[in-house]
């Protein structure tokens, strides 16, 4: 596998409301975007660092630049091969997952760790997106010239398929270990409806929808904290927040859109947009989503006061286990065991 080098750019100045130091006090809610930026997103955060992606105001043609902060400096990361820019999706200690954006042909995903930039595609694949890195775990989708778009799981060596029974397309997203969020839906393209699923290593969880909205789905996991969003379909969302045992539901103050990508202990991240639509990112702690209540999405119920989520065991129909890429009400329903699947590679690395 062939590896490059490529130096860095640091950005010395960050605009957010309260610096990011790697934890958020308590009632804190950080706002950030990067400078003369058009948009802003975060993506990841691991420890006191978080990564993401905005739209740079001064290059001619325009790019999308990704970036990393550590509470002090914010450096862009700029992959080899990306000459209309660099999108990040991960990151765990010092590894970060992300691709180069040629100005023609498909994203080249990398593997990003001590400036060293290592192409990642899984073999025979048309083109492969990477969507969130945990150790050795490496998840995303890949385009099968036969199957088409496909979740996958891989150590680097072996891939898994990850394919949700029964849906036409499966999204892992977050992964935490060896447990495994995301998004799956069973209708044709064009009319997308997504729902949330966790993979716990042995078996398919269906993450219930909250009552009332268009979708529900999960983007990040940490131990057994998760994150995700739910909307009506059309141009509001809100974020949710579920601990095992609680749900909460939440938006960004003045946002019409919030969306969760990821969660490193209690510490969200995510981005939010209002009726401009402009993307901004965010970082709050799960101990004060009360103080940020959802917006009303349709019909759809907000937090209440410890509802538990519920998780239906999806059936298993003797599928190669480990697709498709992006992004309660207060009565209890239990976990069902459910059957665990066999898992065998799907590739081996050349």
């Amino acid at each position: 596998m062939s590896v490059s080098t490529k130096t860095a750019i640091i950005v010395t100045s960050i605009i957010a409301v309260t610096i990011f130091t790697g934890s958020v006090a308590n009632g804190e809610l950080i706002l950030f975007d990067v400078p003369n930026s058009t948009f802003t997103q975060i993506t990841g955060v691991s420890g006191s660092t978080i990564v993401g992606n905005f739209g740079s105001s001064n290059s001619s043609p325009y790019r999308v630049e990704g970036f990393a902060y550590d509470g002090t400096s914010l450096v862009i990361i700029d992959a080899p091969g990306g000459t209309a820019g660099t999108v990040l999706s991960g990151i765990d200690g010092g590894t970060i997952v992300g691709a180069g954006i040629p100005q023609n042909g498909m994203s080249q995903p990398f593997v990003f760790k001590s400036g060293v930039f290592s192409p990642f595609n899984v073999p025979d694949a048309i083109h492969t997106d990477l969507t969130g890195i945990s150790g050795n775990n490496l998840i995303g989708i890949y385009q099968d010239p036969i199957n088409g778009l496909t979740g996958f799981v891989s150590d680097g060596t072996l891939y898994y398929t990850l394919i949700y029974p029964g849906a036409l397309h499966t999204t892992p997203l977050g992964v935490s270990g060896q447990s495994i969020v995301g998004a799956f839906d069973s209708t044709p393209y064009g009319l997308l409806r997504l729902h949330g699923f966790i993979y716990d290593g042995n078996d398919f969880l269906q993450f219930a929808d909250i009552p009332g909205a268009f979708e529900t789905y999960l983007t990040g996991i940490s131990g057994s904290n998760l994150v995700g969003a739910y909307d009506d379909g059309v141009s509001k969302s809100a974020g949710l927040f579920f601990d095992g045992v609680n749900l909460t539901t939440f938006s960004i103050p003045g946002a019409t859109q919030t969306w969760p990508q990821e969660i490193y202990g209690g510490t969200i991240v995510g981005i939010y947009a209002g009726t401009d639509h402009i993307q901004h990112g965010f970082i709050v702690s799960s101990n004060d989503l009360s103080l940020y209540p959802a917006i009303p999405i349709g019909g759809a119920v907000a937090a209440v006061p410890e509802p538990p989520a519920v998780l239906v065991t999806a059936v298993l129909i003797g599928l190669n286990v480990l697709t498709w890429a992006l992004m309660r009400s207060s009565g209890w329903m239990p976990l069902l065991p459910g059957r665990a699947p066999t898992l065998s590679p799907k590739r081996t690395a050349a």
